[in-house]
């Protein structure tokens, strides 16, 4: 029944902070809601196409869990993402505030060497001696001088940089964020279900193969068997594909792998556009 099915939800739900009562009252009665449609498209399904798929108190359970899982790793990773740029500024206002240091230690060294060389100047029968070592005194200031002003265009060259980088990463990062939120576990068991995939579909599933591949085998089997094989735990397999991206920002994917997918991104069928006409999946 919903009411029993609701007071599951609630009670594994109870410890998790889904943000105000209301909002945790409707995720909470979203949960029985999802599953009641699930199992009546099931009942739909075997009808139609004469094949099962089991809608079980297991399965209410797996969806809960799925749920709590992936929303603690989005948060887990915002988090990582804040701590990120907050390192950020804090490195760029230290090094502002380095340049600021050694500008007024530029400027006292240029002070002391004016007064040094009116001195010298005041006293040069007696004081030749004194006026070389001034002299050495502002040729070390101005080796200063230009070294400040190389770490300070190094530093604004490095900043626009990064700037630059994150900016032109954002759109990709959204766009990749927003298709792995559209993957859809019954497409992917259509998709897993098929004997041989449309054509170039399998180029998508090799490049997936490639990119999850931990870099140690040197030649990796991208056939299809080797596809529905990744894909026997569909809670797995969209639980490997929502954390790659934390993978990526960690470093903990192989270079070797992006070089490999290269030639299956050049294909002219390699777009969003051409594999949706050929599978929703």
């Amino acid at each position: 029944p919903e009411e029993a099915l609701v007071s599951v939800s609630k009670s594994f739900l109870a410890e998790v902070d889904l943000g105000t009562a209301q909002q945790h009252a409707s995720v909470c009665a979203f949960m029985p809601f999802a599953f009641i449609e699930v199992d009546a498209l099931s009942k739909r399904y075997l009808e139609q196409e004469r094949r099962y798929n089991w809608t079980t108190p297991k399965s209410f359970l797996e969806l809960i869990s799925l749920f709590t899982s992936m929303l603690a790793q989005r948060r887990a990773r915002g988090d990582a993402q804040i701590l990120r740029y907050q390192t950020g500024v804090h490195k760029l206002a230290t090094t502002a505030e380095s340049v600021s240091v050694l500008e007024q230690q530029l400027q006292s060294k240029q002070q002391q060497v004016e007064e040094k060389r009116a001195q010298c100047d005041a006293l040069v029968p007696r004081m030749a001696e004194q006026k070389d070592r001034a002299a050495e005194e502002s040729r070390a200031a101005a080796r200063v001088a230009d070294e400040t002003a190389g770490k300070e265009a190094a530093v604004l060259t490095m900043k626009a940089k990064i700037d630059a980088d994150l900016e032109a990463a954002e759109p990709a990062l959204q766009q990749a964020a927003a298709a792995l939120d559209s993957l859809n576990k019954k497409e992917l068991s259509e998709l897993r279900g098929l004997g041989k995939p449309p054509s170039g579909v399998d180029d998508v599933t090799a490049a997936v193969l490639l990119m999850l591949g931990d870099g140690t085998k040197k030649n990796v089997d991208t056939s299809w068997k080797a596809t529905q094989a990744l894909m026997r735990d569909l809670n797995t397999f969209m639980a490997d594909l929502a954390a790659f991206r934390a993978r990526i920002d960690e470093g903990d994917v192989p270079k070797s792998n992006f070089c490999s997918i290269r030639p299956l991104l050049e294909k002219e069928h390699f777009n969003v556009d051409a594999m949706r006409l050929k599978s929703v999946a």
